[in-house]
């Protein structure tokens, strides 16, 4: 699980989607803003029933997607201190068909982009 002082606030996904840059992907769109005062890097996933119908499912992506940016943020934790970001994980159906290893993968190559790492 992804601790808590980098998860997005349930207040912060609409300015996300007003304000934020969105990077898209075939499993996922991440989309990201620059928020007006320092509060460090913060990631929020939203997973819709469109993606799929079983709750279990839907938190298995989640739960997957948190262990992948945990691993990031472990690896790149001195480069991201500095930085002042906030990103949310769109899903979409495809990634259904990843397992971690892909997964992990690709969230490692969207937040290198995105963090220009």
């Amino acid at each position: 699980m992804l601790a808590k002082t980098l998860r997005l606030p349930s207040s912060e996904f609409r300015k996300l989607k007003k304000y934020g840059q969105v990077l898209p992907g075939k499993e996922f769109l991440v989309s990201y803003v620059r928020p007006n005062f320092p509060a460090g890097v913060r990631f929020g996933f939203v997973i819709g029933k469109i993606v799929t119908k079983k709750a279990t499912q839907r938190n298995l992506i989640k739960r997957r997607l948190s262990a992948a940016v945990s691993s990031f943020v472990i690896r790149n934790s001195e480069a991201l201190r500095e930085i002042t970001l906030y990103v949310c994980f769109i899903v979409r159906s495809p990634i259904l068909m990843r397992n971690y290893e892909e997964l992990d993968s690709l969230v490692d190559k969207a937040l290198s982009t995105i963090f220009k790492l």
